[in-house]
């Protein structure tokens, strides 16, 4: 059924939820605490708040929990206390981001203001951390791009530098929390921007383009007019919908010496509609009777996730999404620097169309140092980005880069044409 593609982004493992959708963004919140964006007790607190598969209980019980750490975060700020503040905001972000999650975006009035509040925490906590993390603006074809630059101190010296790019619902601020403090205790600089589409940028027209060929070079160039960045250590790293956006930009862009993916998405429109059943019952979700079916069977939270993918493409109906998603396509054959790809264990073995993505980008490259990783249950890290387990992913990441970067030659490899 079309729904079996948000079923694998889950892990096997249910810690809370029924309700499928709930479960996967509650892990995904888990998971932050990794790096300090979450707690347990604040988590398991807010589900506690949460009815099954009733998007508004959600939104409500995180908002709760979101505000009351922010008002203890303004209250340590206040009194001098630097190092709690800057904690208690990261986690506030994060728990305004969760109830962002199930807020349809086409409800502007009531998406805007918390994404708003979620990227205030974020930027309040990032004024007081250190290393800073800097706000930039990358341009893109007559426009900026939002993302944040962080280096693991201030020298005159250059580093290995990884650009991160994120997902089809992900914010640039989730990708910090996500592998931040990793790349910086591992002498990575680190870049994240959003591209179209992504983040809040749909707020101002700018939806998803099929052609990141034309996007990711623009993010290369500003990444490299920085002083801090070595060229020829420059990698790259794209999660969920960022293995369609990073490995067809690799198509033309060369300066980028390796790249991990997790995972490789080579046809997003066959991702979207594994069978030919699962195409007809995407395409008949605009008709008030099946969205009325499938509000009754603890998927309504579900179809908040499929209008955020249709807000992001700039589409107003799923059918419209699909046809969209037809542009959405990539040679891996095109990819000529080393590619490392994971990818969890349930997405790899109940996915004949995620399988077959990964293994065609490994076998048509021509690089020995590819590789395929497929994350074990028993790793803790089944779930789709591995967001269960990011001392999992950045490990896999950054042993991997730095083994490839090491036996680079010491000349970056010139610009696109």
């Amino acid at each position: 059924m079309f729904f079996r593609r948000q079923e694998i982004r889950t892990s096997d493992i249910r810690y809370r939820f029924k309700t499928p959708a709930f479960e996967f963004a509650f892990q995904w919140v888990l998971g932050m605490q990794t790096n300090g964006g979450s707690e347990v007790g604040e988590s398991f607190y807010a589900a506690s708040l949460v009815k099954e598969n009733d998007p508004h209980s959600w939104v409500r019980a995180w908002t709760t929990v979101a505000r009351q750490v922010e008002r203890r975060a303004a209250a340590a700020l206040a009194a001098g206390h630097v190092v709690s503040a800057r904690e208690a905001y990261l986690r506030a972000y994060v728990y305004h981001r969760a109830a962002l999650t199930f807020i349809n975006p086409f409800d502007a009035a009531a998406a805007k203001p918390t994404w708003r509040r979620a990227v205030s925490c974020f930027r309040q906590s990032a004024a007081l951390m250190e290393p800073t993390v800097e706000p930039v603006w990358v341009p893109c074809d007559g426009v900026e791009l939002p993302g944040y630059f962080v280096a693991p101190a201030v020298t005159q010296a250059t580093r290995k530098t990884l650009l991160m790019i994120g997902g089809g619902d992900t914010y640039v601020e989730d990708l910090y929390v996500m592998i931040g403090p990793a790349a910086i205790k591992r002498g990575y600089n680190l870049l994240i921007v959003d591209l179209p589409g992504q983040g809040g940028l749909p707020f101002d027209g700018l939806f998803m383009r099929p052609d990141t060929e034309n996007q990711i070079p623009r993010v290369v160039d500003y990444a490299l007019s920085r002083p801090e960045v070595e060229g020829a250590a420059l990698a790259a790293f794209g999660i969920s919908y960022g293995g369609y956006i990073l490995p067809r930009a690799l198509s033309v862009e060369r300066r980028i010496q390796a790249a991990a993916v997790c995972s490789v998405l080579s046809d997003f429109h066959a991702w979207m509609t594994q069978t030919p059943m699962a195409e007809r019952f995407a395409r008949n979700l605009d008709s008030l009777l099946v969205k009325a079916i499938v509000r009754t069977r603890k998927l309504k939270p579900s179809l908040i996730l499929l209008d955020t993918y249709a807000w992001r493409w700039g589409a107003k109906r799923y059918a419209a999404m699909l046809d969209i998603a037809k542009a959405f396509t990539l040679d891996p054959a095109q990819i000529t620097c080393p590619l490392l790809s994971i990818v969890g264990e349930k997405e790899y073995t109940r996915s004949a169309v995620s399988r077959r993505f990964q293994d065609d980008a490994i076998d048509v490259n021509p690089n020995a140092q590819s590789r395929l990783i497929v994350v074990k249950a028993a790793d803790g890290g089944d779930a789709h980005a591995i967001g269960t387990n990011l001392s999992l992913m950045a490990q896999l990441v950054f042993d991997w880069l730095d083994e490839v970067l090491a036996a680079k030659p010491s000349t970056p490899a010139s610009a696109p044409v």
